[in-house]
């Protein structure tokens, strides 16, 4: 199964790419599944059906599901948010404030995960299309389980601790809810989904991220900056679209190859009106990939790389658009390296052979910044 993930600024025409991505994709005889991870209704606007809560067949091969993270959280985690509603309101806290808490930002993403997951388990779709509302949004997307997978981790510590505690005669004394044994196998179910679906995520022959920006100046920029970020966490990105659907104007296609390579540059061409149905989207889908198959891997390089030579190891990252200030590096322990790049960080283990080797340099080669060991 692949996954494409489409991002872009704001305002490009995301999800008009990313619809017409999938029913060309569903015409091509690929069985597809169209996932929304945002709020937004403008998916079912497009395709003319209610896509928000549940898979909705749309047409041959074509199906798809708008996220609501209300509804994912009382179906699939409900007894986590009954039992922390329970704890809150032991705590004085009013229940409808404690059932929001578990509503928390980023909880859509989670719930898209399991999807991808149960999709790839069931065999039922050769290719998920995911279209997200934002660059930010994707990285936490692509990064979901170094984050909340710590947070849930530790939140079933604490109920295996507390489920002890919840015996004792003082705990019964201040009313503190026992946790369940049905409650900690479901904290235990999502954190194994998360792990299998972030092997998905992470696996650069199945997943990849295309970029969608529009043929103005800004939005150049902003794709520019959302290239390098993406490539910061090591997420493969295979191609940029640059979508004129909605605007009139011939696009520069081999100034923005230039500009965005390896990486494949694809058009979608002004529809005067707008794609705003599954005719016009097909139409679009089919000029955007020509002969093509939508869920062709158009880079399957990795932003990481590690090499061996007779002088030591290097490590080299793609990081396009970026100068040698704008990096700083921290060793952090025997087996990683941090990197701070503006307000963003991110650590990297270092292979097992890299262990306890000494970095002796790095600079910016060739759009990469390389960083080389010795010993170990």
């Amino acid at each position: 199964m692949r996954l494409i993930i489409f991002t872009g600024k704001g305002g490009v025409g995301k999800t008009t790419v990313a619809a017409a991505t999938a029913i060309r994709a569903a015409e091509m005889g690929q069985r597809t599944l169209l996932m929304g991870a945002s709020a937004s209704l403008s998916m079912s606007d497009l395709l003319g059906v209610d896509t928000g809560g549940s898979i909705v067949n749309v047409s041959e091969n074509l199906d798809a599901i708008r996220i609501d993270a209300l509804r994912e959280v009382k179906e699939r985690w409900g007894i986590v948010q009954d039992y922390i509603a329970d704890l809150a309101v032991s705590r004085g806290m009013e229940r409808l404030s404690a059932e929001e808490m578990i509503v928390f930002p980023g909880i859509e993403f989670m719930a898209s995960m399991a999807y991808v997951y149960e999709a790839e388990a069931g065999g039922e779709y050769d290719l998920v299309v995911v279209d997200t509302s934002s660059v930010t949004d994707t990285l936490r997307l692509l990064r979901i389980q170094d984050t909340f997978g710590k947070y849930t981790d530790f939140m079933l510590e604490i109920l295996k601790t507390s489920k002890g505690f919840g015996r004792s005669f003082a705990a019964r004394m201040v009313g503190i809810p026992v946790p369940s044994d049905r409650l900690i196998a479901t904290v235990e179910d999502v954190l194994l989904t998360m792990e299998a679906a972030a092997e998905i995520y992470e696996d650069p022959e199945k997943t990849s991220v295309r970029l969608v920006m529009g043929p103005d100046r800004l939005s150049g920029m902003e794709a520019r900056r959302a290239y390098t970020q993406i490539c910061f966490f090591n997420r493969p990105l295979d191609a940029v679209v640059v979508n004129s659907t909605y605007c009139e104007g011939e696009v520069d296609a081999k100034a923005v190859a230039k500009e965005f390579e390896p990486l494949k540059v694809l058009t979608a061409p002004h529809v005067p009106g707008g794609a705003g149905d599954l005719e016009g989207l097909s139409a679009l889908g089919k000029a955007i990939y020509g002969k093509d198959r939508p869920d062709t891997l158009y880079n399957p390089e990795s932003p990481l790389s590690f090499t061996e030579t007779d002088d030591g190891m290097t490590m080299r990252l793609y990081l396009p658009f970026v100068g040698k200030e704008d990096v700083e590096l921290f060793k952090s322990g025997d087996s990683g390296i941090l990197i701070h790049m503006g307000d963003l960080k991110n650590r990297i283990t270092l292979p097992k052979a890299y262990s306890g080797a000494k970095l002796t340099g790095a600079d910016m080669e060739g759009g990469a910044l390389v960083i080389r060991f010795r010993g170990g």
